[in-house]
């Protein structure tokens, strides 16, 4: 019963043919009109029916069951926002380190910076709807700003536990953006 939604925002790659190629008939492709990552995931929302939503980014890897206990811990809380912990990974899987969310104050912590991983995340539909939508006003910080919106506006829950991990690898917006940090 999940629903699956690949947006290509105008990847130049190769990584759309490579997809293309081993792709389901289940899953849905969409080309996005060129506005970049943060609008191919807002379109990808658009497009969805479902009432649990969350993304992934390309080079990102869910863990072996992870929808499931996704789905049974919304079953167990009465959050609209779940947020997990997970794993750093190399460009060939190695892990690097685990990310933790079990930050101090978590609304805190999102204002002086601190966001969850995108691959960790899982949210209503309702929750999407109120808190507003993906922007694609940002080009780096689209996930900062929703997830600052989300955590405001939702029943939020963390569950410290891995379900997902995020690949570093060379060209990656967020390495880039580490760069220009002192």
């Amino acid at each position: 019963g999940d629903e699956y939604i690949i947006v290509d925002g105008g990847s130049t790659d190769g990584s759309i043919e490579r997809v293309q190629k081993n792709l389901p008939k289940s899953v849905r492709f969409l080309h996005d009109s060129g506005g970049g990552m943060y609008d191919a995931i807002a379109t990808g929302f658009e497009q969805s029916e479902k009432p649990i939503m969350a993304w992934l980014n390309a080079s990102d890897i869910y863990l072996r069951n992870a929808l499931n206990h996704v789905r049974d811990a919304f079953a167990k809380t009465n959050a609209e926002l779940l947020y997990f912990d997970n794993l750093y990974i190399s460009e060939n899987s190695q892990v690097i380190q685990r990310s933790r969310g079990n930050v101090w104050n978590v609304m805190a912590s999102i204002r002086a910076g601190w966001s969850p991983l995108q691959d960790g995340c899982f949210w209503t539909r309702d929750a999407y709807n109120r808190c507003g939508k993906v922007s694609c006003e940002y080009k780096h910080a689209g996930d900062y700003d929703y997830f600052l919106r989300a955590f405001q506006k939702s029943e939020v829950k963390y569950i410290p536990e891995i379900v997902s991990c995020f690949r570093r690898h060379s060209g990656q917006l967020s390495s880039e953006i580490s760069k220009y940090k002192a």
